[in-house]
């Protein structure tokens, strides 16, 4: 009793000393452990002081520098901007946000101007405050070797170094200002200098070294390189950097017997065979690397477990990924918890195309992202497996989380958007190609998409302009090619189109792109044996693409002739008996044709091989009910409704299936908005919502969510049938009519039109 007692006294007096902690004292404990080189422990200090002190400027001060040590410079640079606008006067602040400002410079290959105008601004106020700031001279160096006006950077270096000789940032912007300002002896004179007392100046050799390369004094620069090396004993890299010397000019001699003089080094540090086999690696020389790394499991048993990974990974790179698993698998049994190795094995087994180990690579990414909730990137990885098992409200759900965690992180919002183009939701793909340009405005990928994105939402004058920058940028990137196709088909400019796609056709890396696109030329121009013709022709080219597959069915419906359709996806299924994407895709199709016999057996095919997956249960659902047997129907919603109870996509389907086979619509209703709450607004979902609105006879709300929806996806057949019912229900004939002809004008699925037609017979 006692005991208790003590304890939550204790608790108390605890929390009471925690709470009255001021914002200076965890910035105190912060730079403890910044000294102690704690620099994870640091960071949460400086957090904790900010927390307390929105405004203390030396907090973030104090936090961009910790960051910079953990390799976090976008969250630098952030802490850096704010501590300048909290401390104008601080000097310190603004080197520091210069300095970053000139690094994302220098490694931006556009050489972003808003970078630029950063360090000129910063540079030109740290002058002003101190004209002999060395720190301000340095900055001003750099700026006019930007410029290219080598000469004035070499009177401010030398300014700089006469007022404190022996700075290594200094000196080193001094070689390299002599260097380009055609001074190749002084440079060298200057460096050598340098590196007779300070033997470890890595920046000066580098410097040195690629002068003497661009030189073609490759005698100079290999001494060079074995001065270093000999400066620094203990270093691998160095040692690497002549081997990579020896390679880069041939000497395959040399390389070998430098690396294998490293290797039998019985001083060398425990990460030595790491490194070499990551060099052998680069080279593609994964025998070799792989040797590398066994030796190292022999001779540092302690780093056994990194060197397993490093072995995984070489063998997941050659292709050999059952013997990469088993690494794996080895590793987990060693440390089952550990998230590198068991975000690995999910990615493994995502790209084996194999349903149960997609089903297992879900489970593995479930669970590591329930574990480590605010982990962005097991959260992207969790979409990608998401969006893999068919479950694309899941892979949203997963990659915006990820996106939201880390502001930074561009991966999930180019997911993202790729998956809402797939979709045709135009409006969110821009709005989130947008938030990548934001982070990077010169971002290739993330441009293409947002031209995708204008294009889609018949911004075409927009399109073309970033497409044409895109394509002058590079010239040889096929996607941007078939995105000038795509936006040449939307504006009818098919004669443009064909030139495009047959020119990519005509080329061995784009045979297939440009085959593609010259078949949804044809098919824009109703030409729809002439599309099957040549998709046929590149079938018997890339007998192995689903791609084409799915392309030859999708026009051959289109063309009225689904035989085509089914025979093509059943010839597939000779090559590839256990796909599960080829089942999905047969069932749908014998779905939308009304075919719900031949859409059961199928599903049901379908489902044996993915006996964990809830997608052909509602399948079966949906063609249950088109055969008109309600009690199966309902069978299979309770399954799906167990294999999956939290998937939006299952939640959805359920609700549908309920309100149209005549079943609880207050139920149906739940269902509905638990799958809406879970996917932030899904178009379908809402669709789904609105059509049990109509059959609860709520019609103003259905109307308006119909209206919506149409107006914004104007070629969903669905949305306008669902439009029209509602108008139809209000009374609204001529425009339930109008509402009706355009649903079967987008070809809706062939349950869809009967009823369709029998709502116009009706309206007569």
């Amino acid at each position: 009793m006692f005991k208790s007692t003590a304890c939550c006294v204790l608790l108390a007096l605890l929390t009471t000393v925690a709470c009255g902690r001021s914002s200076q004292s965890y910035l105190e404990q912060g730079n403890r452990f910044f000294r102690d080189g704690k620099f994870a422990e640091a960071e949460l200090q400086y957090r904790n002081a900010i927390q307390r002190n929105s405004k203390f400027g030396e907090a973030y001060l104090r936090l961009g520098v910790a960051l910079l040590q953990l390799d976090d410079a976008p969250g630098a640079l952030d802490a850096f901007t704010r501590a300048v606008d909290l401390m104008p006067a601080n000097q310190e602040a603004k080197v520091r946000l210069a300095d970053l400002n000139l690094l994302a410079y220098l490694n931006d290959p556009k050489h972003s101007t808003r970078f630029y105008n950063q360090i000129v601004i910063l540079g030109r106020e740290v002058v002003k405050k101190d004209p002999n700031s060395l720190d301000g001279l340095r900055l001003k160096g750099a700026l006019a070797l930007i410029d290219r006006k080598p000469e004035r950077a070499v009177a401010y270096y030398r300014k700089a170094n006469e007022l404190n000789p022996g700075q290594i940032a200094i000196v080193a912007g001094l070689t390299e200002a002599l260097s380009e300002s055609n001074q190749p002896e002084e440079s060298e004179r200057v460096a050598l200098s340098f590196l007779a007392t300070q033997r470890s100046a890595v920046p000066i050799y580098d410097l040195l070294y690629r002068q003497y390369v661009d030189a073609g004094r490759e005698t100079d620069a290999e001494n060079l390189l074995k001065r270093k090396i000999e400066n620094n004993p203990d270093q691998v890299a160095f040692r690497l950097q002549l081997a990579e010397h020896y390679l880069n000019f041939r000497k395959s001699a040399e390389m070998t017997a430098m690396i294998e003089k490293l290797l039998k080094d019985p001083r060398r540090s425990p990460s030595a065979n790491i490194q070499a086999g990551d060099f052998y690696n680069a080279m593609g020389n994964h025998e070799e690397s792989l040797r590398v790394f066994e030796e190292g499991i022999r001779d540092f048993p302690q780093l056994r477990v990194s060197y397993r990974k490093k072995i995984a990974a070489t063998l997941a790179s050659e292709g050999k990924k059952d013997e990469a698993a088993k690494v794996i698998d080895s590793i987990l049994q060693e440390q089952p918890d550990d998230i590198e190795t068991l975000t690995a094995r999910g990615t493994l087994l995502l790209e084996s195309g194999r349903p149960e180990d997609l089903a297992r690579a879900l489970g593995d990414f479930q669970t590591l992202v329930k574990e480590n909730p605010h982990d962005a990137t097991l959260r992207f990885n969790c979409g990608r497996a998401y969006l893999r098992a068919g479950n694309a409200a899941g892979a949203r759900t997963e990659w915006r989380r990820s996106a939201d965690l880390q502001h930074d992180y561009i991966p999930p919002r180019l997911a993202l958007t790729a998956l809402a183009l797939r979709e045709q939701d135009f409006e969110n793909a821009q709005r989130v190609s947008e938030e990548i340009l934001a982070l990077d405005p010169n971002h290739a990928e993330g441009r293409l998409l947002h031209a995708a994105a204008l294009t889609g939402s018949g911004l075409y004058d927009l399109a073309s302009v970033e497409l044409s920058d895109l394509a002058k940028e590079f010239p040889q990137w096929t996607d941007v090619q078939l995105q000038l196709g795509i936006l040449a088909i939307t504006q009818k400019r098919l004669d443009d189109a064909d030139e495009i796609f047959s020119k990519l056709q005509r080329s061995a890396q784009s045979e297939l792109s440009g085959a593609i696109g010259l078949a949804e030329v044809y098919s824009s121009g109703k030409q729809f044996d002439r599309a099957m013709q040549l998709l046929d022709a590149q079938w018997k080219k890339s007998p192995d693409s689903i791609v084409i597959v799915d392309l030859l069915a999708m026009t051959a419906l289109q063309a009225g002739r689904p035989d085509v359709a089914v025979a093509a996806y059943r010839k597939q299924l000779q090559r590839f008996p256990r796909s599960v994407e080829l089942y999905k895709s047969l069932s749908e199709l014998y779905s939308s044709t009304g075919n719900s016999t031949d859409a059961i057996a199928t599903a049901e095919q379908w489902r044996q091989l993915a006996p964990g997956d809830a997608r052909p249960e509602i399948l079966l659902a949906v063609a249950s009910r088109q055969a008109g047997r309600s009690g199966e129907m309902k069978s299979h919603l309770k399954r799906a409704g167990q294999l999956a109870p939290e998937d939006p996509f299952v939640l959805n389907n359920m609700a549908y299936l309920l309100a149209e086979g005549g079943g609880n619509l207050d139920e149906a209703l739940e269902l509905a908005d638990r799958a809406l709450k879970k996917s932030k607004g899904e178009p379908h979902f809402v669709d789904t919502m609105g059509w049990i609105y109509l059959k609860k006879n709520m019609v103003a709300s259905a109307l308006q969510i119909f209206a919506n929806l149409s107006s914004k996806d104007p070629t969903n057949p669905a949305y306008h049938y669902h439009l029209g019912a509602a108008l139809a229900a209000k009374g609204r004939k001529e425009n339930a009519r109008t509402e009706l002809q355009a649903a079967l004008a987008n070809r809706p699925d062939a349950a869809d039109q009967i009823k369709i037609r029998e709502l116009l017979a009706s309206l007569r």
